[in-house]
């Protein structure tokens, strides 16, 4: 499985964009109080904030607690496969959940993680 070996958001191929903007839903929320939009399983693919390239004001060190976020997941999306890009190697300690996967890469000159999350919480076990 290569990362970026094939984009199918690329510009010169004007159908597979279209295909791909009609499955992909981008939103900004509260990332603990999300829901799934939908009954089946998906993908979540996340950069949450780690400030190392853009500064975090004083008054944010408040929201960068992923732990609500981590409780969230494991509630509400069971089944659903949760990848997320940080440079921060305590991530899945601080969501409480153990990666399924974790590949290093970077963020420019940020070397980083991506952790893949799944099969997880109550509702990948069957419990409502």
């Amino acid at each position: 499985e290569a990362i970026g070996a094939w984009n199918p958001l690329l510009p010169k191929d004007g159908e597979r964009v279209k295909v791909a903007a009609d499955r992909v839903r981008f939103s900004r929320a509260d990332a603990s109080t999300l829901r799934p939009p939908f009954d089946a399983p998906a993908m979540i693919v996340a950069n949450p904030p780690y400030g190392e390239r853009i500064a975090l004001r004083a008054d944010q060190a408040g929201d960068m607690d992923l732990a609500p976020f981590g409780r969230c997941l494991k509630e509400h999306f069971g089944g659903w496969t949760v990848c997320l890009l940080t440079s921060d190697r305590e991530l899945p300690r601080t969501l409480g959940m153990k990666e399924r996967r974790k590949t290093p890469l970077f963020n420019g000159p940020i070397e980083c993680r991506l952790f893949r999350f799944e099969e997880f919480g109550r509702a990948a076990a069957g419990i409502q």
